[in-house]
């Protein structure tokens, strides 16, 4: 069985913050279209690394900087990565949600911590807390994914991460763990270490979403596009400036205006475009498109067809 300490098992999980932090971070300044949602995943990954470091420096920070305020940044870090998802899918935000869920985990927390010394118990209320708020995360994605979006990556890793919590809240529960010192719950170091590398695999998860995402908003773009190019009188092309003027795209207008199937045309297939226009026209035509080209104007001009 792996022997780690549970100061070990913290550091570990700091740095796959960190790593997630700075790959994020690379993610963030490369893409061109900077949205605010990117920032809370920033900020997820940001404060679950700082609230961990606090909690393995605990004993030059005191009690309420390791305990409360370390627990608290590791709690808005997890609702730093419920409203980037919900930005993300431009969803309204149920602020009184987050309200009502951080005020109830800060209140037994402190119960915990100033009346009642009690660490098992503030490792149980810590993971019902981010399951409740991860719970919440994975409900609303899989309401708007399918079984064929990338998303679902992303849902799989919130159910894991979930799950690995769940586990540790029962593994605590059979160890029967009573120390009042977490850190020296060195039977518990395993599941942090676990449940930190599940957290890192929210990257893949994010930029999965993001993809597919980008992917809709580009056939969206591409299908008003050809809706537009199609009502547009005549046609539109997109050809090679070569002896034949091989033509690459055609639209639909074309057929209606030529006769001819737009397959039979694009890239010379049965017949050329040249070839559709006039035998007097093919050399004016060609002789004012360079003019114009050379001249880096518009071409307009009249001619001809077949």
């Amino acid at each position: 069985m792996i022997d780690i300490s549970m100061q070990a098992s913290l550091l570990l999980y700091s740095l796959f913050f960190l790593i997630g932090f700075v790959f994020m971070s690379v993610y963030y300044f490369l893409i061109e279209n900077r949205d605010k949602e990117y920032f809370y995943f920033l900020l997820f990954f940001l404060l679950s690394s700082l609230g961990s470091l606090m909690i393995v420096f605990r004993a030059n920070l005191g009690v309420f900087l390791s305990i409360i305020v370390a627990n608290s940044l590791l709690i808005f870090a997890n609702i730093s990565l419920d409203i980037g998802i919900k930005r993300l899918y431009k969803s309204p935000l149920h602020l009184q949600f987050y309200v009502i869920i951080y005020s109830i985990f800060l209140l037994l927390f402190l119960y915990f911590t100033y009346v009642d010394f009690n660490a098992v118990l503030r490792v149980y209320l810590y993971n019902l807390t981010v399951i409740g708020i991860l719970g919440y995360a994975l409900i609303f994605i899989m309401k708007r994914s399918n079984s064929k979006s990338p998303s679902e990556l992303m849902s799989i890793t919130l159910g894991f991460i979930i799950v690995a919590m769940l586990i540790r809240i029962i593994l605590l529960m059979v160890l029967k763990e009573n120390s009042t010192e977490f850190l020296s719950f060195s039977r518990d170091a395993l599941s942090i270490v676990v449940v930190g590398v599940a957290n890192l695999l929210i990257v893949a998860g994010l930029l999965s979403i993001v993809g597919n995402m980008r992917s809709q908003a580009l056939s969206e773009s591409e299908r008003s596009k050809t809706s537009l190019i199609s009502n547009l009188p005549g046609f539109v092309y997109r050809c090679l400036n070569d002896e034949n003027w091989t033509m690459k795209y055609l639209s639909s207008g074309f057929t209606v205006l030529t006769g001819y199937e737009r397959k039979q045309v694009i890239d010379n297939n049965k017949i050329s475009y040249n070839d559709i226009i006039v035998k007097d026209f093919q050399d004016i035509v060609k002789l004012d498109y360079n003019k114009a080209l050379t001249a880096n104007r518009r071409y307009a001009g009249e001619y001809q067809i077949m």
